[in-house]
């Protein structure tokens, strides 16, 4: 049997670390999501834990009046992804108990999550391409 089909099949076993892992990002979510009151950039956080395309976690402004005034059509989308990105803790406030031993850093006053301090960011910097 090829390996590569070997490891594939692997990653997407009930039992498999992957599907664990996926499936206590995917409980935590739902948890934070009940409450309604889930931000943008907590949406692009999961979206990019999960490595889903962030065109289907976002919809782009059609507003024919907002996009003549000079938006962008998917400037809400770049802006919480440019926060989960950077770490910001409120964007990644709902993983908590997922990112406990994942670094703070401050700069400038603000506090932040050191993107490459944890498994879990660092996955996710490498799906938003950062």
């Amino acid at each position: 049997m090829n390996t590569n089909t070997e490891i594939n099949t692997a990653a997407t076993l009930p039992h498999s670390p992957e599907a664990i892992l996926r499936g206590r990002i995917r409980a935590v979510w739902r948890i934070h999501a009940a409450k309604r009151n889930a931000t943008a950039a907590q949406h692009a956080a999961y979206a990019l834990l999960l490595g889903m395309p962030l065109e289907k976690a976002f919809t782009p402004i059609t507003n024919a009046k907002k996009l003549a005034n000079g938006m962008d059509a998917n400037q809400g989308r770049d802006i919480a992804v440019s926060a989960a990105l950077a770490g910001s803790l409120s964007a990644w406030s709902p993983f908590e108990s997922l990112l406990e031993e994942a670094k703070v850093k401050e700069k400038w006053g603000h506090k932040s999550y050191d993107m490459s301090s944890h498994p879990l960011l660092e996955r996710a910097s490498k799906a938003g391409g950062a």
